[in-house]
């Protein structure tokens, strides 16, 4: 995840210095959004290249990309400097400012779990990374959620089969593992700020 995370924190970052450029420039009519969205039900997964040995598959809560669409959609109209699409990229951003060292640690033992001991296993396949991929993954959508399977299944008129526990048991882990560090870390500031008060009521 390392390389992806990177790529991640460059996109950001030219936006970043994009908008830097363009105020020292005296730019007032272009504007640098940044939209970051979490996992998506897009064909993304299938594209990637993956020598792992596991299935690639997105981690945590799976959103519509439709949410994705409608974000970039009031950014050309209403421009911010970044906004985060999904809920759990939301919590997770207070998260990080609250306590970033859980966070991280929740994350690396999230995507472990996820990807690196998964039972299921994958051919190695360079994806797209070289050229198209011609036969799969065209679709708007990737067939993680339910709805979306259906609806793919429903077009090519084929029957659903489909567990929805599944997908609803990892929402719940994922929320879990926000909460936790939001917590711990809503405590620590308040034990600190409490502390302080104590301090400064024995210097009074």
């Amino acid at each position: 995840m390392s390389s992806y995370a990177a790529s991640k924190f460059g996109v950001r970052g030219l936006g970043m210095t994009l908008r830097e450029e363009l105020a020292q420039n005296g730019e007032d009519g272009i504007h640098v959004s940044t939209v970051m969205p979490v996992s998506f039900d897009t064909p993304f997964f299938e594209h990637a290249a993956n020598h792992s040995g596991k299935r690639v598959k997105p981690i945590g809560t799976v959103y519509d990309p439709k949410d994705v669409i409608e974000a970039i959609y009031r950014m050309s109209i209403d421009p911010e400097d970044e906004v985060v699409v999904g809920t759990e990229g939301k919590l997770s951003s207070i998260a990080q400012r609250l306590s970033p060292k859980l966070v991280e640690k929740q994350m690396a033992k999230q995507t472990q779990s996820a990807q690196m001991r998964q039972k299921e296993r994958a051919k190695d396949s360079s994806g797209s990374l070289f050229r198209p991929m011609m036969k799969k993954g065209k679709d708007v959508y990737g067939g993680w959620t339910v709805a979306s399977r259906k609806s793919r299944d429903w077009e090519r008129g084929a029957a659903v089969s489909g567990e929805e526990s599944g997908g609803t048991k990892n929402r719940l882990g994922v929320l879990a593992g926000i909460a936790v560090p939001l917590g711990m870390g809503l405590a620590y500031l308040w034990r600190r700020r409490q502390q302080q008060r104590g301090r400064w009521e024995q210097a009074a």
